[in-house]
């Protein structure tokens, strides 16, 4: 086991072991992944399920999208769905849009990353919930910063708008500008460079004024990192 594994096992731990209800009642209504279907979507070593078919310890690009899937969602999945084997959906738009531009403008698998998500824990609702905005700082200050710090990527992708504000207020961080024909991104103390990209759905492609625009801002990231 490398010492990356370990540390990511030693923090999937901590992530079951939270006892986030007891630190803010606002947070009962959320839940760990350990608790759906006998713990079959808390894959060995991942903090997140999105890791399971993404996890490249020695990655040059990290994913971070926001957060992996709602109570209703989960509740509607089957053991025998791919989804329980491999950490996410292979036939839905999203994720095939993440993987087109991947191997267009940076020529790599989805494979060859690091995935994860700023959120580690369930929300509850539909998929289109809004997580607890106290909620979800305290995951990425507490879960996301560590795992980032342990991968030690070059580039870490932000999928979506939310996760990269998070990120930069925590590093002290310029906030990204309402110009979203340039890519927005700021470096840490470590040399780490963090990139603000559109989330792949319908939501995250229209925030930035539709398909071109998106693929204007992975262009440039192709330019800055290849």
């Amino acid at each position: 086991m490398s010492q990356k594994h370990k540390k990511l096992c030693d923090l999937q731990a901590k992530r079951r072991e939270d006892n986030f209800r007891e630190k803010n009642r606002r947070w009962d209504s959320y839940k760990d992944i350990s608790e759906y279907q006998k713990g079959c979507f808390d894959f060995n070593g991942c903090v997140s399920p999105w890791t399971k078919s993404a996890r490249n310890l020695n990655a040059n690009f990290m994913l971070v999208a926001q957060d992996w899937a709602s109570d209703d969602y989960i509740k509607g999945l089957r053991v025998s769905d791919p989804i329980s084997s491999l950490g996410y959906n292979p036939e839905l738009r999203s994720n095939k849009t993440i993987q087109k531009y991947l191997f267009r403008f940076l020529g790599i698998s989805f494979e060859e990353t690091y995935a994860t998500n700023a959120f580690v824990f369930v929300k509850p609702g539909d998929i289109s919930a809004q997580i607890l905005t106290s909620f979800f700082s305290y995951s990425v200050n507490t879960y996301l910063k560590q795992e980032i710090e342990i991968i030690a990527a070059p580039h870490v992708l932000c999928l979506g708008m939310k996760t990269y504000r998070a990120l930069a207020k925590l590093h002290k961080a310029p906030q990204p500008s309402v110009d979203r024909s340039s890519l927005a991104r700021f470096q840490d103390v470590a040399g780490i460079t963090y990139y603000c990209l559109p989330h792949p759905g319908g939501h995250g492609t229209a925030s930035v004024g539709g398909n071109r625009n998106v693929e204007g801002l992975w262009e440039q990231l192709g330019g800055i990192t290849t």
